[in-house]
């Protein structure tokens, strides 16, 4: 029996919410990231929200990525034959069905029973990558084994404790890690006002520190028992580097526009990890799914049908 599901991710998805609206079935998930994220306000702690949409001081950063993502328009090209897109690429030699990652997000018990458990799965069904963060509720290693084949780099806190970073990069080595995002502002802590208001600091509570409470070396470093006692433990790079794109994305035009400003690739953060307070490891697809669609349509409109060809002259000026 033939399958007739569209190939094309927009055509597919598309396909998938009219057909079930035609049995009276709308999305759980919000379309909208604006629905998306006011939906996920209401079904998260205000800890756990304010920790995931904050940003450091007045948030001027935060708002400034989405105004320079409104600044750029993406400019439609019609007659030409984009009937099928490719929308593979390869990154830092790790290569990748989409030209999106879920970004590294530490602490997702905070948001979720299963927190990166089930994020890693939906990556899984996905074929999508996904960075592990250090600051993860769950070990790099069972991560690792619920992204199976799927893509998956770990971001590595550089701590002060040279062996202890040590054996985070063994570990992930040996859990089949394929890169390191190695993250160097971790020892100076930015003011995140929402955060220092609520006085809440997940940690504290021993959540997001899977990692550490699990590695022999920061054992090694601690008077006693952890588990027992908590309260112990773009053009100026050029053509040689490989360029991830992190901060703003909201929707598939997004991820369009920083391909096209030079980004080889992007990594996706507070969008999949409202999907995960929403519905758990299908929330994170249903948002993923939408995202996707959503690149793999803007990228038809603006007339190319491979994300290597995506550049600058598919914005207007």
């Amino acid at each position: 029996m033939a399958d007739d599901t569209p190939a094309q991710p927009g055509t597919r998805r598309m396909s998938q919410v009219f057909e079930a609206g035609r049995a009276g079935e709308t999305p759980d998930v919000p379309m909208r990231y604006e629905a998306l994220e006011a939906a996920a306000l209401d079904a998260l702690s205000p800890e756990a929200y304010d920790y995931v949409a904050g940003g450091a001081g007045g948030e001027d950063t935060v708002d400034r990525n989405r105004e320079a993502f409104r600044e750029h328009r993406l400019l439609p090209r019609v007659l030409r034959d984009v009937g099928e897109r490719d929308l593979s690429t390869t990154v830092c030699g790790t290569s990748l069905s989409f030209p999106v990652m879920l970004a590294p997000v530490g602490v997702q018990s905070i948001i979720h029973e299963e927190g990166e458990a089930a994020t890693a799965r939906a990556a899984e069904e996905l074929g999508m990558g996904m960075v592990s963060s250090s600051a993860a509720s769950t070990t790099m290693e069972d991560i690792a084994a619920e992204l199976d084949d799927a893509p998956g780099w770990f971001q590595l806190y550089w701590s002060a404790d040279d062996d202890l970073a040590k054996s985070f990069v063994d570990r992930a080595a040996a859990a089949g890690y394929e890169a390191l995002v190695v993250t160097l502002d971790t020892p100076m802590l930015a003011w995140r006002e929402r955060d220092m208001q609520r006085a809440y600091l997940p940690f504290l509570d021993r959540d997001g520190v899977a990692n550490y409470f699990s590695d022999p070396t920061f054992q090694s470093r601690v008077d006693g028992d952890v588990d027992a006692d908590p309260e112990a433990a773009v053009d100026a790079v050029g053509d040689e580097a490989d360029v991830l794109f992190d901060s703003g994305i909201r929707r598939g035009a997004d991820v369009l526009k920083a391909l096209a400003l030079g980004a080889d690739a992007v990594l996706l953060g507070r969008p999949y990890v409202y999907g995960l307070a929403l519905d758990g490891a299908a929330g994170v697809r249903a948002v993923c799914e939408n995202l996707l669609a959503d690149l793999d349509l803007a990228m038809g409109l603006v007339g190319r049908d491979d994300v290597a060809d995506v550049d600058e002259s598919v914005l207007a000026e």
